[in-house]
């Protein structure tokens, strides 16, 4: 269920994400958390923080000393969660048809060689198929909303720059402020340590590389009584070259 294939917009902080949907099969028994909601997040495009990100991958550079950065990033789902016949895997609702949400991020950099961001997804529209039986999901999720606000720092271990390898640490953590039963949240503390390395060539083309291990502090078995993933490690690449008059064509695998 998570968003790929980004396409560049007009502007440098705004793309489209064409997410493949999440399936729930008919014979699975809804698992709740322990305020007895469904803990399942349609909410999973987490795009890469303020300054020298791709898409979903940051890279090592800073802002610097007590330098503020901010960004606006927005994002399109079409059908994040669907349910499926179990028999025959015919999809029967599609219950998140539609998702377009607003990410705010900003940072701040501390001192030259660590910073903090945050990054807050606002839904500002998320459809809802009525197809969807009360026994599978007993109440109405709302059109839109606060999903998990994330928290993230960057510390420099080795500076980068044109023709040279940069290599920082930056983990962050997603806190539950979303709404769970409007199918916002992940319902848990997550932490995720990470390690970010990137190449800059001399015409401004850059490489990046980002590797973490992701770990659910609590509600780690409730998605749709199916075994959740609880820790998994987290991988991706990516890069853009640069092309004429400042334009560059990017794109990463994560």
């Amino acid at each position: 269920m998570r968003a790929t294939r980004p396409m560049l917009c007009s502007s440098v902080l705004c793309w489209m994400l064409l997410s493949p949907p999440a399936r729930a099969q008919q014979a699975a028994t809804l698992s709740a958390s322990s305020d007895g909601a469904v803990a399942f997040n349609v909410q999973t495009y987490r795009p890469a923080f303020p300054l020298a990100g791709l898409y979903t991958l940051d890279g090592s550079a800073l802002p610097g000393r007590l330098n503020p950065v901010a960004g606006v990033v927005f994002d399109y789902a079409r059908v994040p969660l669907r349910l499926v016949q179990v028999d025959s895997g015919d999809a029967y609702a599609n219950t998140v048809p539609d998702l377009v949400t607003t990410h705010v991020q900003a940072g701040l950099g501390l001192i030259d060689a660590l910073s903090l961001s945050v990054s807050l997804p606002i839904v500002v529209y998320q459809g809802f198929d009525a197809r969807t039986p009360i026994s599978v999901l007993p109440y109405t999720p709302t059109a839109g909303g606060l999903g998990d606000l994330r928290v993230g720092g960057k510390l420099r271990i080795v500076q980068g720059g044109l023709g040279r390898v940069g290599v920082a640490l930056a983990p962050q953590m997603t806190l539950p402020t979303g709404a769970v039963r409007s199918l916002r949240s992940d319902g848990t503390v997550a932490i995720e340590p990470r390690l970010v390395i990137d190449y800059v060539a001399g015409d401004g083309s850059r490489f990046v590389m980002n590797v973490g291990y992701y770990a659910r502090t609590y509600n780690r078995s409730v998605d749709y009584g199916l075994v959740r993933v609880a820790d998994l490690v987290r991988y991706g690449v990516g890069g853009e070259i640069a092309l004429r008059r400042g334009f560059f064509l990017g794109g990463e695998l994560a």
